[in-house]
């Protein structure tokens, strides 16, 4: 390690940070462990007390890990000082940065790509850096030396674009299955199939398919199915939910 990423990883352990939403799946399994070592966590949720949000916003680093629609109402007139350094971590931005530099705070924008469930060291983070301060390389420093692959963005808009491949064209092909079901159903007189029915019927193909369509329906959580697909929710989803 370098000596300037030596003297970074030392600063660590004096930082402050609070994470708003740290009830949810990301802050449990991926933001506590990877800040646990490094300084004093403030931690919010929709429960907290006007005293701990008034101490929330005095910390070094502010982590948001609520969904980008909560975002605006959170920072309504917030405002913070150009050396604190706020970070969300929203699947989606939607030019979510116009809203943080309005608080004065400098921003750094990640993307944990796998999700809640995967250990840090297999992680892969997108990364927008959109005004850089020296908490934003520590911050950068720390995802590194955990093992984190950092994926570069551009833009939020590029962020969002590769997000839209990535995401909205397997859910949207789960749209697709299902149009296709229900149209067969309807053209044969037949009630509507169950996952089970299929399962028990499945070729080698058609197993490889319907997995694929399980999977892409229990990996995204409906408000990203729903933000992704123009709050279209697949009847397909009733279907599985029986299983």
């Amino acid at each position: 390690m370098l000596l300037a990423d030596t003297i970074l990883t030392s600063k660590l352990k004096f930082m402050k940070n609070t994470i708003i939403g740290a009830q949810g799946l990301m802050s449990k399994n991926v933001l506590l462990p990877l800040l646990s070592k490094f300084g004093k966590i403030i931690k919010i949720d929709k429960h907290s007390s006007k005293k701990e949000w008034r101490q929330a916003w005095t910390a070094d680093v502010i982590w948001l890990s609520i969904p980008r629609e909560a975002i605006p109402r959170v920072l309504k007139n917030i405002k913070l000082r150009p050396s604190q350094l706020v970070v969300d971590i929203c699947s989606i931005k939607r030019n979510i940065a116009t809203i943080i530099h309005k608080t004065g705070a400098c921003h750094l924008s990640l993307h944990p790509l796998q999700g809640p469930f995967v250990p840090l060291k297999f992680q892969k983070w997108a990364i927008i850096q959109s005004k850089q301060n020296i908490l934003a390389k520590k911050i950068t420093l720390l995802l590194k030396n955990r093992g984190v692959s950092l994926v570069r963005s551009k833009s939020e808009d590029d962020h969002d674009f590769m997000m839209s491949m990535v995401l909205s064209l397997p859910e949207l092909f789960t749209v697709v299955m299902d149009l296709l079901l229900k149209n067969l159903e309807l053209l044969h007189n037949q009630k509507p199939l169950q996952v089970s029915s299929l399962l028990a019927w499945s070729s080698p193909a058609f197993n490889t398919l319907i997995h694929f369509y399980l999977h892409s329906i229990n990996s995204s959580p409906v408000w990203l199915r729903k933000e992704l697909i123009l709050q279209k929710k697949c009847d397909f989803y009733q279907r599985f939910k029986k299983l």
